[in-house]
């Protein structure tokens, strides 16, 4: 049940800052600084809610289980820095090419 809260909570407030984001914020970007700050502040402090608790019910299973489970948490940490690196060279190939 945990899991679940955890997971709607991490929704609503990536839905409140994509709402907020997407205003036009020239008449009021302090108030907005502030409020995305404190938005961020509770996204992050239930995503570590839910990774605790994630972590904590990995415990029950076998050491296999557990293994797989930390290598899928790096593999989601490195993987969109790899995308990332292949994309933005891919930029500079590209520009170069079309400089020529």
């Amino acid at each position: 049940m945990r899991l679940l809260l955890c997971a709607v909570g991490m929704s609503l407030c990536y839905i409140g800052i994509q709402v907020m984001v997407s205003l036009d914020s020239d008449t009021f970007q302090d108030v907005l600084f502030i409020m995305i700050l404190v938005l961020n502040t509770i996204y992050s402090s239930i995503n570590a809610i839910a990774q605790t608790s994630f972590l904590g019910n990995i415990g029950r299973f076998p050491a296999a289980y557990i293994g797989s489970a930390n290598d899928g948490i790096g593999l989601g940490g490195i993987l969109p820095a790899g995308i990332s690196i292949i994309i933005l060279g891919k930029k500079i190939i590209r520009a170069q090419y079309q400089c020529q």
